[in-house]
């Protein structure tokens, strides 16, 4: 749903999310990048608010270490991660 609603609404969004969750979080929004190389436009709404990875990373990592995949956890979590497990 992130990609639907305009940068405010987002950013309070990943907010709310950063104070709900507990341990881990999967996202997967889609970029502006990957509307131009990844997609199939004709399976994929691309009706979205365009923004770059970098912008989604600013936000989520005050609350979470990307962890790759789609995954991020919490930075209060009770998990430890081998560094070349994390972004």
């Amino acid at each position: 749903m992130l990609p639907y609603i305009d940068d405010a609404g987002c950013a309070r969004a990943i907010e709310n999310l950063g104070a709900m969750t507990r341990g881990f979080l999967y996202l997967e929004a889609i970029t502006k990048k990957d509307i131009r190389e990844v997609i199939d436009e004709g399976k994929t709404d691309v009706k979205v608010h365009e923004r770059t990875a970098a912008w989604y990373r600013k936000r989520l990592s005050v609350h979470y270490t990307e962890v790759g995949c789609g995954l991020w956890a919490k930075h209060d979590a009770p998990v430890l991660f081998y560094e070349l497990e994390r972004r």
